[in-house]
């Protein structure tokens, strides 16, 4: 087991599916490799993230301080532009993922 971020950062809840783990200090965003813990990719969010990820077949969605939830295909890394869905309201809690959506 690996340290993930700065040790004074606040870290999140993970989230997983059968491939990988999402996990966010501060306001870095990480996917590991679910079988040994290997950090595949690490990305800034656009805004302070306020909980823990979702991890979908595809994505990795983090919600922010600023009532957006961005996500990001899971397998494109830094290549990947954010989709961002704005809220009417702040997002304080982990999303979570359904087969048809992300509440």
């Amino acid at each position: 087991v690996q340290q993930i971020g700065t040790p004074t950062f606040p870290t999140t809840a993970a989230s997983a599916n059968d491939t990988y783990v999402g996990v966010c200090n501060g306001s870095t965003m990480y996917v590991l490799d679910r079988r040994n813990g290997d950090i595949l990719w690490t990305r800034e969010a656009k805004y302070s993230i306020s909980a823990g990820p979702v991890v979908t077949k595809d994505l990795i969605a983090v919600p922010t301080v600023r009532g957006a939830i961005e996500s990001y295909n899971i397998n494109k890394s830094k290549r990947s532009v954010p989709h961002i869905y704005k809220s009417q309201g702040h997002v304080f809690m982990q999303p979570v993922a359904t087969p048809r959506s992300i509440v």
